[in-house]
């Protein structure tokens, strides 16, 4: 559900698919990963340090790739961010190899039983932080006036601008925020 509000975010303030998106996540992934897996530091240590690089990761795609092709014509962002995927791709490839990993686990999860079907408490966490996560973006987007800014640069964004709203910025923060949440 994050992965589909981060997309959805970024499409609406940049007008472009970022296919590179899913190698986005990847990169955080694998962040988790490894200091889960060569640390102490634990799960949600391993979970802030994973946002922070899919935000960064956004920025510098936006940064470097997809700022200088906007309003041009729709086929130049894919193909720049199917090049970026590759590329993200291959070097993690090389990187750590093809084979899967699996996160630790550090605890010993139980199973909530409703008639045949068994949910295990991570699930539930899980849906717990991206319901909350949600709510809290929602609460953000509806309320404050980053929200509506965020909204009035998706809508009309030459409006927005006439308005006062600083839409390069809102942009470089809408595609960090949106990394972060996939």
């Amino acid at each position: 559900a994050l992965i589909a509000v981060g997309f959805a975010l970024q499409f609406s303030i940049l007008r472009i698919i970022n296919l590179a998106y899913g190698e986005t996540m990847m990169a955080s992934a694998f962040v988790g990963y490894l200091i889960l897996t060569h640390t102490e530091l634990g799960h949600l240590v391993a979970a802030m340090a994973a946002i922070g690089v899919g935000a960064a990761t956004g920025l510098l795609l936006e940064r470097y790739a997809l700022r200088y092709v906007r309003g041009g014509d729709e086929m130049t962002p894919l193909m720049i961010t199917i090049g970026i995927a590759t590329l993200l791709t291959s070097a993690f490839s090389m990187l750590f190899g093809f084979e899967q990993r699996a996160f630790p686990r550090h605890y010993s999860g139980g199973f909530l039983s409703i008639g045949d079907i068994q949910i295990t408490v991570v699930q539930v966490v899980i849906f717990a932080v991206a319901v909350v996560t949600m709510v809290s973006l929602q609460v953000v987007l509806a309320r404050t006036s980053f929200g509506r800014a965020i909204r009035a640069t998706a809508e009309r964004e030459h409006i927005a601008a006439a308005f006062g709203v600083d839409v390069r910025m809102v942009k470089v923060i809408s595609i960090g925020l949106s990394s972060g949440l996939g």
